[in-house]
């Protein structure tokens, strides 16, 4: 299931509340908010988890983001060895690498200039593991099974960007229960419909032109396209159908600019 929507962390340790803007437990799909590469799938064995086999990129659409909590559960094997990519942007990213060896915090910052290991600890035990990444401003901690594990204080600080996931050369890695945690600002109260998008691949069409929200419903959305006229959302825009009822036929008089009326009908 994916989730974009507001909530509040009931964290003992948080000194203000955060909101939930995104979490994903690849229990249904369709999942076109992560952009796959061939060796990343969701498979089902008892429950549906995130895979990724050999040296391999999985991207979350979703973003950017900059202070920020992921949380995520991992499961950890002998040949296990990925890096969680957070504030990336171009060629600059911080990456944590986690394996049974080690863990480590590094940082790229150019095309080849990289900064090994800015911080380490003692590798993940075998079977699922309960991650946290926290980014507070220049402040990068990683707790695993709740006790903190890396902390670095960064002096020139990366404020924001994506979040990826690199399955490494000869590794074969599960993820799964993914949230993305943020501070509650004004821009955040409430039902965050407009700081986070992802690709769903729309409806079909040609050419599309506005998007409108139900102000007290936003999974309801409306959208025009040139040649296939209005489609209707239900659900946050995952799935359209055709809401031309009323209107004249598509191609004789293409829909640019839709409203939504007090009484609930679009227009």
């Amino acid at each position: 299931m994916i989730a974009f929507s507001a909530g509040f962390s009931t964290a003992a340790a948080q000194d203000i509340e955060d909101v939930l803007v995104y979490s994903q437990d690849f229990e249904s799909g369709p999942f076109s908010e992560w952009a796959l590469e061939p060796g990343w799938d969701v498979i089902n064995e008892d429950t549906s988890v995130l895979t990724g086999s050999g040296h391999t990129w999985a991207r979350l659409d979703a973003g950017p983001f900059s202070d920020m909590r992921l949380l995520f559960r991992i499961q950890t094997t002998p040949d296990s060895n990925v890096h969680i990519n957070v504030h990336l942007s171009g060629h600059s990213r911080y990456f944590i690498g986690m394996n049974r060896d080690i863990l480590y915090l590094s940082k790229q910052i150019g095309e080849g200039d990289f900064l090994e290991d800015l911080a380490t600890a003692p590798g993940l035990i075998s079977g699922w593991q309960q991650v946290e990444i926290q980014l507070d401003g220049p402040r990068i901690t990683v707790d695993v099974n709740g006790q903190e594990r890396i902390t670095y204080v960064d002096p020139d600080p990366l404020d924001t960007g994506w979040i990826a996931l690199e399955s490494l050369t000869n590794s074969s890695i599960m993820i799964d229960d993914i949230e993305i945690w943020v501070p509650e600002t004004a821009e955040t109260q409430g039902v965050n419909s407009e700081a986070f998008w992802v690709r769903t691949g729309g409806p079909l069409g040609g050419l599309g032109y506005d998007v409108r929200m139900r102000p007290d419903n936003p999974d309801i959305m409306y959208v025009t396209d040139g040649w296939a006229g209005v489609f209707m959302s239900t659900n946050g825009g995952q799935t359209w159908s055709p809401s031309n009822n009323g209107s004249p036929p598509a191609k004789a008089n293409p829909g640019f600019d839709p409203c939504i009326l007090p009484n609930n009908r679009s227009a």
